[in-house]
C-alpha cells in the first residue's frame, strides 16, 4: 500500500529551501562563526587607553565582533587601493543606542546606477549577497584586499536591526544616503543629493543583539573592537591613522605596534620592513610560540603558510649559524621560542573559512617572499632568542650528565661534611630543606642552630668558595665539577627531569634548598650563583618557589633597653643619620663571626628569615644579563643606566622575583666589579 498523503506532506515539509538571508540567519556559524557567548576566552585585547594590548580572559561573541571587523575592513581596503587618499579612519561605539560606525575619508563609493540589478553601486555592495569589487581573479592587476566572496559587510547588514550607509562621491559631485531595517528584509530608498564636499563612507549599524544572547555591546567587546582598530593602524603600511572617538591611535611604523605586546624581556623586537608586502617582528617569547599576524589586513588569528614561511627562514638562520659552531637544534625546538609578527600582503589570498582565521596557500603563490635583510640576520644572531637555542642544545647534550643523576637514598655516608636531615630521602622528603652555606664557618653557624630548627627538616652542606657560573660552560666543565656533582646527590636532581609535575618532585631527596651566606655582595653572588645553577637546568623548580636565601643581620645596635638590627650598610648609614641615643655597635664580616647563640637567635624564627625566589615573565632575560659571560657590555649598559647604590629589596618581604634580586642585589657587586674596578681604574 503507498504511504498516505498526510506522510507525503510530512517528508515534503521536511525539506526547505531557504533565502540568502534567512540560510545567514539560520547557519550563523557558517559565515561570522560562532554567535554563542564565550566565558573565560583567553585574547589580545587593548587595554583602556590603548597604550597596551594584553592578553586576557573576557567574555565576548566572535561572531558579532566579525560584523565589525567586516565593516572595519572595508576601510581598510580603501587604504591599499592606488587613488583613493585614504588616510584615515574612524570608529565609535553609541554606548546607549549600541550604534557602531566607521569612517573612512577615502574616495567615495561611485553613486552610478547597475542597470542589471535596477540600483545604485552603494546598495549593490552593501545590500545585494555576492555583489563585489573583488571578483576579478586572474586579472592582470592581482587582488591585494581581504575580500573574495561578495559577502563581507551584507553579513553585518543581515544581522544587524539598523544599518546605514552615507557616502560622498566627489568626482560625480553626490552624497548617497540608504538605510536598512530588520535583518536586511526592509529598505529606504536612497537620498541622493548634490554635494562638493570631501569624500567620506560612513557606516552605522545597531546589531541584532539578542541573536548574540546579549542587550548591549559589552565593555570586554569594545576592547576587542580597539585592539582591532589598533591592528589596522600597523597593517596599514601607507601611515594611515586611525581614531577611536577623538582618540588618535599612533602607530607610524611596525615596532610601535609591536612593542604595545607584553613581553618576557626588555629587548627590542628584531623587525624587517625592507620589502613593502613584508612586515616582520620576532622577540624571545617564554610561554611558547606566539604569533600575531595579518594578510591585507586581515587578522590571521591562528596564522597559517605566510607565518610559516617566515617562521622557517628565521628558524633556518639560527639553525645553520649553529650548525657551524657543531650545535644541533631542531626548528621546533626554535619555533617554541618565538613571538613572531607577520603582516603581509597577499594576492588573491585563500583562507580556510569565511572567518578567515587561517591562510592557506603556497608560497609561490603570494606574488612576493620574505627574505631577510642583512642587518634582521645580524640582529638575530646577537638576540635572546640565539643564545637560548645554545642553552637548548646544551640540554640535548644532557645525556652525559645524567650519569651523575642524584638518587633518592634515605642515608649519603661519603660525604663528610655533609649533615643530612632526617626527613632526607624519606617519604617526608619533600619537607626537607638543604641548606647551602658559604664555606665551613657558615656551616657551623648553621648546625649551632639545630636545637632550635631542628634536624628532622634541615640539612646543611658547605660549599668551598663560589659556585661554578654553569651558563655558556661546556657540559664537560659541569660534569668535572666535584660541587655540583655533589648538590646534584644530596637533593636528589636529575637533570633527565623538568619537575614540572608533583611526580618529578616526589623523586628528590630534598623539598627545597636554602642559600646561607655572607650579608655582603660576595654573599649575595653566592646565592645568585646557586639560583643561575637551578634555573639553567631546572627553571621550572625556580618558579615553584624551591629556592629561598637566608637574611641575616650585617650591623647589630644595642642599648641597654633596646636591640636592632639591619640586614644593608644602607640601612644602618640612612637610620645612623638620626641616631640620638648612644648605641653598640657590631659589625659582622661574616657568619663565622657569630656565636652560638647569636645563631640561634637568627635562625630560631627561620621561616620569617627566608625570601623565596619567584620566576617572572622578566627571568629568562635577567639571568642571561647576569650571568652570560658574552653580555659584559650590556650589563655595563645596564648599571650605567639604572644603578642605585641605595636601592635594595625589601628584607620584610618573604618572596622575591629573580629580576628584581638581580637588578637590586646582584646589581652591587656587578656594579664594582664592571664600574669601580674596570671603567673607574
Amino acid at each position: 500500500m503507498p504511504p498516505s498523503k498526510a506522510i507525503d506532506q510530512a517528508i515534503a515539509d521536511t525539506y526547505q529551501a531557504l533565502s540568502p538571508i534567512e540560510h545567514c540567519l539560520q547557519r550563523p556559524d557558517a559565515y561570522i562563526g560562532s554567535v554563542a557567548l564565550l566565558d573565560d576566552a583567553a585574547v589580545f585585547i587593548a587595554s583602556p587607553d590603548s597604550t597596551n594590548i594584553v592578553r586576557q580572559k573576557i567574555t565576548y561573541v566572535p561572531g558579532l565582533v566579525k560584523l565589525f571587523d567586516e565593516i572595519l575592513l572595508n576601510a581598510y581596503n580603501q587604504t591599499v587601493r592606488d587613488g583613493t587618499g585614504c588616510s584615515e579612519i574612524h570608529v565609535s561605539v553609541d554606548r546607549e543606542t549600541n550604534a557602531i560606525t566607521v569612517i573612512n575619508n577615502g574616495a567615495g563609493i561611485p553613486i552610478v546606477k547597475k542597470k542589471e540589478l535596477g540600483c545604485y553601486v552603494p546598495e549593490m555592495v552593501f545590500g545585494h549577497f555576492r555583489t563585489s569589487s573583488n571578483y576579478n581573479d586572474g586579472a592582470a592587476s592581482k587582488r591585494i584586499t581581504g575580500g573574495k566572496n561578495g559577502f563581507g559587510c551584507k553579513l553585518t547588514n543581515i544581522f544587524s536591526k539598523e544599518f546605514t550607509i552615507e557616502t560622498i562621491d566627489s568626482e560625480r559631485e553626490m552624497r548617497y544616503t540608504q538605510s536598512w531595517s530588520g535583518n536586511m528584509s526592509e529598505k529606504s530608498k536612497p537620498i541622493i543629493k548634490k554635494c562638493k564636499k570631501k569624500p567620506f563612507t560612513r557606516v552605522t549599524f545597531v546589531p541584532d543583539l539578542k541573536r548574540f544572547g546579549l542587550d548591549s555591546v559589552t565593555d570586554d567587546i569594545v576592547m576587542f573592537m580597539k585592539k582591532r582598530l589598533i591592528d589596522v593602524g600597523f597593517a596599514s603600511h601607507r601611515g594611515v591613522r586611525t581614531y577611536y572617538g577623538n582618540d588618535l591611535i599612533s602607530i607610524k611604523k611596525p615596532d610601535d605596534y609591536m612593542k604595545l605586546y607584553a613581553h618576557p624581556s626588555d629587548e627590542k623586537f628584531i623587525v624587517d620592513d625592507t620589502n613593502e608586502r613584508w612586515a616582520v617582528g620576532v622577540v624571545l617569547s617564554d610561554s611558547g610560540y606566539q604569533q600575531v599576524s595579518f594578510v591585507n589586513g586581515i587578522h590571521t588569528a591562528s596564522g597559517g603558510s605566510h607565518v610559516d614561511h617566515v617562521v622557517t627562514q628565521v628558524a633556518k638562520i639560527i639553525i645553520d649559524s649553529l650548525k657551524a659552531k657543531k650545535i644541533v637544534v631542531k626548528p621546533s625546538d626554535v619555533k617554541n621560542k618565538l613571538f613572531v609578527f607577520v603582516r603581509a600582503v597577499i594576492e588573491e589570498p585563500n583562507f580556510d573559512s569565511q572567518s578567515k582565521e587561517t591562510l592557506i596557500m603556497n608560497k609561490s603563490s603570494f606574488g612576493s617572499t620574505f627574505t631577510p635583510s642583512e642587518a634582521f640576520v645580524k640582529k638575530l644572531l646577537k638576540s635572546s632568542i640565539y643564545n637560548n637555542m645554545t642553552a637548548v642544545a646544551d640540554t640535548k647534550t644532557l645525556k652525559d650528565l645524567e650519569k651523575t643523576n642524584g638518587v633518592k637514598k634515605s642515608r649519603l655516608t661519603d660525604l663528610p661534611t655533609l649533615e643530612d636531615a632526617a626527613f632526607a630521602g624519606t617519604r617526608k622528603s619533600l619537607q626537607a630543606k638543604l641548606i647551602l652555606t658559604e664555606g665551613l664557618s657558615a656551616r657551623t653557624f648553621a648546625i649551632s642552630a639545630f636545637n632550635v630548627i631542628g634536624r628532622e627538616k634541615y640539612g646543611v652542606f658547605p660549599l668551598k668558595g663560589k659556585l661554578l657560573n654553569v651558563r655558556g660552560v661546556k657540559i664537560a666543565k659541569v660534569i668535572a665539577n666535584a660541587e655540583i656533582a655533589n648538590i646534584v646527590r644530596i637533593v636528589g636532581l636529575k637533570y633527565s627531569l623538568k619537575y614540572e609535575d608533583d611526580a618529578d618532585m616526589q623523586t628528590l631527596r630534598y623539598g627545597g634548598i636554602i642559600a646561607l651566606t655572607d650579608a655582603d655582595t660576595d654573599g649575595t653572588h653566592i646565592s645568585g650563583l646557586i639560583l643561575n645553577f637551578v634555573h639553567h637546568f631546572w627553571p621550572a623548580l625556580v618558579a615553584r618557589g624551591f629556592l629561598s636565601f637566608c637574611i641575616t643581620p650585617i650591623v647589630k645596635v644595642s642599648s641597654k633597653s633596646k636591640l636592632l638590627e639591619f640586614y644593608t650598610l644602607s640601612d644602618y648609614e640612612k637610620w645612623l643619620e638620626t641616631a640620638k641615643d648612644k648605641y653598640t655597635t657590631k659589625y659582622y664580616k661574616g657568619l663565622g663571626t657569630s656565636t652560638a647563640k647569636e645563631a640561634q637567635d637568627a635562625l630560631k624564627d627561620i621561616d620569617r628569615k627566608l625570601i623565596k625566589f619567584e620566576s617572572d615573565a622578566k627571568c629568562d632575560e635577567s639571568m642571561s644579563l647576569a650571568f652570560d659571560s658574552k653580555r659584559a657590555n650590556d650589563r655595563k649598559q645596564w648599571l650605567l643606566e639604572r644603578y642605585d647604590s641605595t636601592h635594595h629589596i625589601d628584607r620584610k618581604q618573604r618572596q622575591v622575583s629573580t629580576s628584581d634580586f638581580i637588578n637590586y642585589e646582584l646589581s652591587h657587586l656587578a656594579y664594582f666589579t664592571l664600574v669601580e674596578r674596570k671603567v673607574l681604574a
